[in-house]
């Protein structure tokens, strides 16, 4: 060792490493490498990923959540209030107010500073007292919130001055309570302006859903009526403030303000004066028939305008704004009298012989008549079974001696029933209109569809045919449902508001409108009739007999400045128990050139000359004695 140089023991130092080395290298380096490299990448993905979901959740916390979670952190010093935009009044054509905006007051919680609130268990118990609830009721109110909902929630409407009073002296000790003053509606609900008008309501679950995030939980909206038909015209925007608050929830100032914007005003087109008239008459002579359900409509045929529309029994729509227990809108919603609905475009009901001016016009057109042409009303018609010659049926008119000759003109005044199932079904070599003509026409006057006037829960009513027949009762079309449909019997549905409209277009001289509820819609006209206007002037001329000389007294009309043309209706109900027959009747004035069409129903009110006719004829007498 000693014989070795400097160079040689530094040789020898360097193989000694390689030495060590070499072997750990040969014998495991290509294995321990590569594990030690996966676990570096693993590391660092693992690593990777954790900095990506931080960075979505800060994007989702800051961006996506960024103004509740400021509200949450803002909740102890600043809140956010509502101003909220009072709605545009309601008037009728002549600008007279049918609603008027009041302001109430409201209590309503903000979940997430309940949430946040150590004793809000004791806060519930307090609210709940002075509310004169028990703490299980208000927490089942409570129940459905998000602990972290920025929003409020009403929890007590239309709050007396004893509760504010009370409840003042409490929220400095209630920071997740507030007390806000609301707009609310006082409405005319008189002469069945109920069903016209509807209600306004706090916003329901569904409204919330379907809003996507226009509306708020506090949020009232049109429930029914034209409050709801036209809601967003009338709702107006809703404003903001932003207040600084103190350590007890009272202003310190207000940091900012978004002033509201006032809703539209909505200019129906109802006439307050016949609507007021029609209301009376149609309810005296439906108490005088002994029975409980009514509808009536007055429009303009000159371009389809609601002039006056009447349910009976209407309700109180101011009932519905103070708030009304499930209990009250239960026996409303059960009442058979049906007084939460509005007749005169939500229920189908046979009309009987009104419907016979339509199939004048359509036998006219298609030449199955002339004014000429006479058929002898013997009282009743017999037709022998197609299956059976042996068998007969006997389709009676109503006076069962016979109304003797009757032409077009005769035939409405004097509603022969035997006259319309021949030219409806044919009859002894007479050619009728036959089912397909027959209902093809009553379609192109708009039944068996809706109107599309600007109302809620329009019904389309029915016009029956084979196909329906068939489907419905799996039976075939028979000659004595084209007579039955030819006289407004069978299955035949139509709403009052339908048939105004197609009798308004025989006395406008074939122009089908659609009904319009509020003076800023445009005039539409639905359909130009395909009847020659010289056959709808025969068929006036008829309804103009019917007041003349035909079922309807003389006298009834007699004493008006203006001449009148009508038609009466007696339907029967097929209802259990042999219930009387629906009153109907249909009159227009002036004649020859009207600007008024009304129909009166009377449901089970016997016969349309002795119950509708009178109604109509008060209305005509105070309108155009003016």
């Amino acid at each position: 060792m000693a014989n070795l140089s400097m160079r040689d023991i530094q040789q020898k130092k360097s193989l000694s490493w390689i030495k060590v080395v070499q072997p750990y290298h040969n014998l495991g380096r290509s294995d321990r490498l590569p594990k030690r490299g996966a676990a570096v990448i693993m590391a660092r993905t693992c690593i990777g990923v954790w900095i990506l979901v931080v960075c979505l959740q800060l994007i989702h916390i800051q961006i996506v959540d960024g103004n509740r979670y400021r509200a949450l952190a803002n909740g102890n010093r600043l809140r956010e209030r509502v101003v909220y935009a009072p709605r545009g009044r309601i008037l009728d054509r002549n600008g007279v107010e049918l609603t008027q905006n009041v302001t109430t007051s409201q209590l309503v919680v903000y979940p997430y500073l309940l949430a946040k609130t150590e004793d809000g268990s004791r806060q519930t118990e307090k609210i709940a007292k002075i509310l004169g609830l028990t703490p299980q009721s208000l927490n089942k109110q409570l129940e459905g919130l998000r602990n972290n909902d920025i929003n409020a929630y009403v929890i007590a409407r239309r709050l007396d001055q004893a509760t504010i009073v009370t409840l003042e002296e409490s929220i400095p000790s209630l920071p997740a309570y507030a007390i806000e003053d609301v707009p609310s509606r006082r409405y005319n609900s008189d002469y069945g302006l109920g069903t016209i008008l509807g209600y306004t309501g706090l916003v329901t679950p569904e409204n919330l859903e379907q809003s996507k995030d226009s509306l708020l939980p506090t949020d009232r909206i049109g429930q029914a009526g034209v409050e709801s038909s036209f809601d967003a015209t009338i709702r107006g925007v809703n404003g903001r403030e932003k207040i600084e608050v103190d350590a007890t929830g009272q202003p310190i100032s207000l940091l900012a303000r978004q002033q509201p914007k006032v809703g539209k005003d909505l200019k129906l087109t109802i006439d307050l004066s016949l609507q007021k008239s029609l209301y009376e008459a149609t309810l005296t002579y439906m108490q005088k028939s002994g029975n409980g359900r009514a509808a009536s409509v007055i429009v303009d045929p000159r371009n389809g305008d609601i002039l006056a529309m009447v349910s009976l029994p209407s309700y109180d729509n101011n009932e519905f704004v103070e708030g009304i227990s499930q209990e009250q809108y239960d026996q409303l919603r059960n009442d058979p009298t049906q007084p939460l609905l509005n007749k005169v475009i939500s229920n189908g009901y046979a009309t009987g012989s009104i419907i016979k001016p339509l199939v004048a016009s359509a036998a006219l057109q298609e030449k199955i008549v002339t004014p000429e042409t006479t058929i002898i009303d013997k009282g009743f018609i017999e037709l022998k079974s197609q299956f059976d010659p042996a068998v007969s049926y006997r389709y009676n008119g109503w006076n069962l001696s016979g109304l003797g000759p009757m032409q077009v003109r005769s035939a409405i005044a004097n509603s022969s029933n035997i006259y319309f199932y021949t030219v409806g079904g044919g009859y002894e070599g007479q050619q009728g209109l036959g089912v397909d003509r027959l209902t093809r026409y009553y379609r192109a006057f708009g039944l068996g569809a809706k109107t599309n006037v600007e109302l809620p829960n329009e019904q389309a009513g029915r016009v029956p045919d084979p196909a329906w027949k068939k489907a419905y009762y799996n039976e075939d079309w028979f000659v004595g449902d084209t007579y039955n449909i030819s006289i407004g019997q069978g299955d035949m549905l139509v709403s009052p508001l339908q048939i105004t409209m197609a009798e308004s277009a025989i006395a406008n001289g074939g122009t089908l409108y659609r009904p319009r509820i509020s003076m800023d819609e445009q005039v539409v006209v639905t359909r130009k009739l395909a009847i020659d206007s010289e056959n709808l002037e025969i068929v006036r001329e008829g309804m103009r007999q019917t007041v003349v000389r035909g079922t309807t007294n003389p006298a009834l009309f007699s004493k008006l400045p203006v001449q009148v043309a009508a038609k009466s209706g007696t339907a029967e109900t097929n209802s259990p128990g042999g219930r009387p027959p629906h009153s109907w009747y249909v009159a227009f004035a002036p004649y020859p050139s009207p600007d008024l069409l009304a129909t009166v129903l009377v449901e089970e009110g016997k016969e349309g000359v002795s119950v509708s006719a009178p109604a109509i004829a008060e209305v005509f007498a105070r309108h155009f004695k003016k």
